[in-house]
């Protein structure tokens, strides 16, 4: 998700002073910098990286100069979180940098065809971290399919994680 404006930007100063150490069993900003390299190189300088309580599951701020920041939702800052959901998360918000929104049909579309293409291309993991995300997290999102987004729910802290079994 791309998102822009003065919410955007308090949530990015929220994170930036309250930083989340990962509980995960990788580093998420090792994560974006890896993928940046192998999978989109077309972005040449480092994108920082943030968990933090934000609305989306995961997005990038970025300006007209493209450079870009990526913020994942404190959701996935889960030590049961997989390596491939972290992989699809930073390559598909990097992405961004490359396929920008297009207008199509007077809409404007921030996952239009190009985008797509380019993740099927460069995103082995995509099913396989879509069926974790769906199978794991799914009580706790919101789809918006006009505004092509996946959110949190308020209140999500409140729900309790499945236990595996």
């Amino acid at each position: 998700m791309i998102w822009k404006g003065a919410r955007a930007e308090r949530a990015l100063r929220r994170v930036r002073d309250r930083p989340e150490l990962p509980l995960t069993t990788f580093d998420p900003s090792e994560v974006v910098e890896q993928m940046r390299i192998e999978r989109v190189p077309e972005v040449t300088a480092p994108v920082p990286c943030f968990m933090g309580d934000i609305s989306p599951l995961a997005c990038i701020l970025y300006d007209d100069q493209g450079s870009g920041t990526v913020l994942i939702h404190s959701l996935l800052n889960d030590p049961q979180t997989p390596l491939a959901v972290m992989k699809l998360i930073a390559t598909h918000e990097l992405l961004h940098l490359v396929a920008r929104p297009e207008i199509i049909e007077g809409k404007r579309v921030s996952h239009p065809p190009a985008f797509r293409e380019l993740e099927n291309a460069r995103c082995p993991e995509k099913r396989e971290a879509w069926q974790w995300i769906r199978d794991e997290l799914g009580w706790y999102l919101s789809i918006d399919r006009e505004s092509e987004s996946t959110y949190v729910r308020r209140g999500w802290r409140e729900i309790p994680r499945r236990v595996q079994a």
